[in-house]
């Protein structure tokens, strides 16, 4: 596993606050079929082929943090793997931990 941690400018991390509000009453969304574009904004970019984007998962742990999970299909081995992103708002970090 590859962890890489990138601090986030305010601009950055303004959607993943609102994104953050947005799941007060909700413990975890999951979105199939798209790729976060605010991870792109951020110098994270989705998987490419032969990895076929199966969509996301949302869930803030805390109020300081939220964590997206991007899930990929991988042909070879027929199995989803997710790389996950934890958006610490104090430190205004993001934390990827890479699989496969």
């Amino acid at each position: 596993m590859n962890i890489k941690v990138t601090k986030l400018s305010d601009t950055q991390i303004k959607p993943f606050k609102v994104m953050g509000s947005a799941m007060e009453f909700l413990a975890t969304v999951s979105i199939p079929g798209t790729y976060l574009v605010e991870l792109r904004n951020c110098g994270i970019n989705e998987r490419r082929n032969p990895n076929q984007l199966v969509g996301y998962v949302v869930t803030q742990p805390s109020g300081s943090q939220l964590g997206i999970e991007t899930v990929f299909h991988d042909p070879k081995d027929g199995f989803d793997n997710g790389d996950l992103h934890i958006i610490n708002f104090e430190s205004q970090e993001i934390t990827s931990y890479y699989r496969g």
